[in-house]
């Protein structure tokens, strides 16, 4: 051969991975973080029907108990329906909220960028680190939105007029919060931040 390839890592060990892309790193550390996952719905009374409750919890050993980590109730209907007026009536902030709206199409780094310097030349395992928290948070936020099914402000009044389209998915939880909460926890661990 004119190279020579490095060998197959021995079972449970994963040294070849540092062959791989970053991206494709990202996705295993994703994958290996939410195997441990499992996601519970059941139905609660609320308002004058039932909304999905959904719960989170995680395995923290192999053969370990099943440990809470969340629960999330979805509002009754009446909550989204009262919120479409509160939509309708910030349709007059467009114009001055048009820029960080079009700057989040692709995605939030733009944000975080501009509080710590996120270079992928230069800083690219702190990106690849990033990259997995946030393919492990949207995991978690498809899942939740699949069995939540909260329909959006513009599938509930045909008066809402989004200036993009909108997402593919249902409405909660929100994506953008929760991959900013999880960020912000992640900046403040590799910053060694202790403060707010």
């Amino acid at each position: 051969p004119v190279w020579t390839l490095a060998p197959r890592s021995m079972a449970g060990e994963h040294d070849h991975a540092f062959h791989w892309d970053p991206w494709v790193r990202s996705f295993l550390m994703a994958q290996e973080s939410t195997n441990s996952m499992e996601f519970e719905t059941s139905f609660v009374a609320a308002g004058d029907g039932q909304v999905p409750q959904v719960s989170l919890t995680v395995r923290d050993r192999k053969d370990g108990p099943r440990l809470p980590l969340a629960t999330m109730v979805a509002p009754p209907d009446s909550v989204f329906d009262a919120q479409v007026a509160k939509v309708l009536a910030w349709a007059e902030l467009r114009e001055e909220r048009a820029p960080e709206i079009l700057t989040q199409v692709e995605g939030c780094l733009a944000f975080w960028g501009s509080i710590v310097p996120l270079q992928s030349a230069r800083m690219r395992h702190t990106r690849e680190l990033i990259d997995a928290a946030m393919q492990m948070t949207t995991f978690i936020e498809m899942k939740l939105k699949h069995e939540m099914a909260c329909w959006r402000p513009a599938d509930r009044s045909w008066q809402v007029q989004p200036m993009m389209r909108t997402p593919g998915h249902g409405t909660l939880p929100s994506g953008h919060c929760t991959e900013s909460y999880v960020m912000v926890e992640l900046l403040k661990a590799l910053l060694n931040c202790n403060g707010d």
